[in-house]
């Protein structure tokens, strides 16, 4: 009699063990899952914006007179390529923040646009700093922003 409970707490021990590797294994596979669906949805943001640049001849063209060139900018123009700025950033803010949540991997962070900001462009230092735009992100991201891409000098 004790014998056949030993027995059946031994068998219970081992079904419990079992389902924990169990529940181990869905939770990896659905981490897996969601870090591939979080990319995809990430690719899919950047994809509309990359179409835009491509497609939009106006767009792409103030956007590079403005912030490549550095060119003359009527006000409204002014406005609207920091609207695309902000676009930009934003995208750039969200990729980061599933970066910190381990949902995406450094190659994704640094693969959506990053080495195209440049922070020490005349143009982007008076947006982010004098007027004042770097506020209107979550600090984290302006740190790590700050770091990576604006000189101290």
């Amino acid at each position: 009699m004790r014998d056949w409970k030993r027995i059946r707490e031994v068998f219970a021990f081992l079904g419990f063990i079992a389902s924990m590797v169990f529940v181990g294994l869905e939770i990896r596979q659905n981490t897996a899952a969601t870090r591939g669906q979080t990319r995809q949805e990430l690719a899919a943001l950047n994809q509309e914006f990359l179409i835009l640049v491509a497609t939009d001849q106006t767009f792409s063209e103030l956007l590079y007179r403005a912030w490549e060139q550095e060119g003359p900018v009527t006000p409204e123009e002014e406005y609207r390529v920091e609207m695309i700025q902000t676009l930009n950033l934003r995208r750039l803010e969200n990729v980061f923040f599933q970066y910190q949540q381990g949902l995406v991997d450094e190659t994704a962070l640094r693969s959506y646009g990053l080495q195209r900001v440049d922070m020490n462009r005349p143009r982007m230092r008076e947006w982010w700093i004098d007027k004042g735009w770097r506020s209107a992100f979550h600090p984290d991201f302006v740190a790590f922003l700050e770091g990576e891409r604006l000189s101290t000098e």
